[in-house]
């Protein structure tokens, strides 16, 4: 496989699939079973997931680019999106997009990637201009 995260060329790569089902206290089906087929990268480890089986990716002799997707664990996804919505709120937006940051930060091609960076831009200069305007108006005011 050609990786799109560490750009290697030829890369073996492992499959996996993957099962689950959500159970209300372990023993109630919440959810119908569903399958999420991965390969992973033999080079720098990285996980995509596929949109054909395992069993369908072994027959197949097409470019695995166009099969491939980036996976986006929920915790890296739900702290981008809530760290672009937190951005304009001083101290809690800037600490929200940071995390959002670190966590994307391995995957410096995906778009979480760059959208938690300009929500951390965003925050920054919002909370340096709250920080400024605080401290401003504490002066003519004491």
């Amino acid at each position: 496989m050609d990786c799109k995260a560490c750009g290697g060329k030829g890369i073996l790569a492992t499959t996996y699939q993957y099962g689950e089902r959500a159970t209300i206290l372990h023993l109630i089906p919440a959810s119908p079973f569903t399958e999420t087929n991965y390969v992973k990268c033999g080079n720098c480890g990285e996980l995509f997931v596929s949109r054909l089986s395992v069993f369908e990716l072994a027959k197949t002799s097409a470019e695995l680019d166009s099969l491939l997707g980036w996976r986006v664990p929920l915790i890296s996804l739900t702290l981008t999106i809530g760290g672009l919505i937190l951005c304009p709120v001083p101290g809690i937006g800037l600490v929200v997009n940071v995390l959002a940051l670190l966590l994307s930060s391995s995957r410096p091609k995906h778009w979480t990637c760059t959208a938690s960076t300009i929500g951390a831009v965003v925050a920054v200069v919002l909370t340096g201009l709250y920080i400024i305007s605080f401290i401003l108006w504490y002066m003519l005011n004491s």
